[in-house]
């Protein structure tokens, strides 16, 4: 009976957010607790649990899971703890067939800038040469060692994101299909020098979603077993961040290179349209003066879904800088203000500086 080893192993960093990610950020699963609790869930590990249980007459390894929301780099001896933590999980199983990984892709540490991709290399010596498959947002960092030590990179289809279980059940397809002998991966990868925002890359109703639906085709073709187009994620600064594009066939390197190729040129060349056309503040509190109803101001660099503080004060000091009149809402993360507030009590006065902590 096979052995298929499972791990998770996520976060989104923000490596301009000063607040550190630490080891009590992340939430932990091991062995058993892993199916226990993400089976019936919308998650990738979820999906891979499925597939694997419907095929049947495999052998579930759950090792370690570990993920934390978006936020700041993960400090150095956190980061270790983990990593030494999920690779000793590992290290504990012998006699394993396959592994299906679940990564974001874009964690970065304090000093680590490619996290996803020292755990890799390290299963991979481990596990020796045996078919190895990997999730991925499609926001992640793709990295040389990322790319050696996996056998297929699977990523998410869509943005938002609504494929996480599907994307799970996409990358176990793929290592039962390696592990049957029906398949033998052949990546070709190219490389964008290209970061791209805004409303394009909605892949519902955006130009993105072109190439996303092409990616979809290749995967449904006689020889498609993966495909994507990883756009990276602009917060995690780091020396790869950059766009890729992605294809796996199999055993037909001449097709993934030139469906790559297709790929690529296509985002290349819409490159000029797969940028954000971003609004000022001095604009749009113009508009915002000569429209009627709600106007929502949007700082997408300090959104904590993307890993930033939330504390900016920017847009509070233009609007109290300008004769604008209408009520506002405005939300600042500031733990001393909130901590100054209860300190005075309901109905009381405060001085206080806002922002920026």
């Amino acid at each position: 009976m096979p052995r298929i080893l499972i791990a998770k192993f996520q976060q989104e960093t923000a490596t301009f957010n000063p607040a550190q990610t630490r080891y009590n950020d992340f939430q932990i699963l091991r062995g058993e607790e892993i199916s226990n609790t993400l089976r019936g869930t919308k998650t990738e590990t979820a999906g891979v649990l499925d597939v694997l249980d419907e095929h049947g007459g495999i052998e579930i390894v759950p090792t370690y899971a570990a993920w934390a929301v978006s936020g700041g780099p993960v400090a150095t001896p956190d980061l270790d703890r983990l990593i030494d933590e999920l690779l000793s999980s590992v290290r504990a199983q012998t006699k394993i067939d396959g592994a299906c990984i679940n990564f974001h892709g874009a964690m970065a540490g304090e000093e680590e800038v490619d996290p996803e991709g020292r755990v890799l290399t390290a299963i991979r010596e481990h596990l020796g040469n045996v078919p190895i498959s990997v999730s991925l947002d499609l926001h992640a960092i793709i990295t040389d060692r990322l790319v050696q030590a996996a056998d297929v990179l699977v990523p998410y289809h869509t943005y938002p994101h609504t494929d996480h279980y599907e994307t799970g059940r996409r990358a176990a397809n793929v290592l039962l299909k390696m592990l049957n002998g029906s398949a033998k991966p052949t990546t070709a990868r190219v490389q964008l020098p290209m970061l791209v925002r805004g409303d394009e890359l909605l892949t519902a109703t955006g130009l993105f979603g072109q190439a996303i639906r092409m990616c979809q085709e290749i995967e449904a073709s006689e020889n498609g077993l993966a495909a994507g187009v990883i756009i990276g994620n602009p917060f995690t600064d780091v020396p790869d961040l950059q766009s890729n594009v992605l294809v796996t066939t199999n055993n037909n390197p001449d097709a993934a290179q030139k469906e790559a190729l297709r790929l690529a040129r296509f985002m290349w060349k819409h490159k000029d349209q797969l940028f954000a056309e971003l609004t000022s503040l001095n604009d749009a509190i113009r508009i915002a003066e000569e429209t009627d109803g709600l106007t929502v101001f949007s700082d997408a660099a300090d959104s904590t879904a993307s890993g930033a503080p939330g504390d900016s004060n920017a847009i509070l000091k233009a609007l109290l800088n300008s004769p604008i009149q209408s009520s506002s809402l405005i939300s600042i993360v500031d733990a001393p203000a909130v901590d100054a507030a209860f300190r005075a009590g309901a109905g009381a006065a405060i001085t206080t500086p806002l922002g920026g902590t």
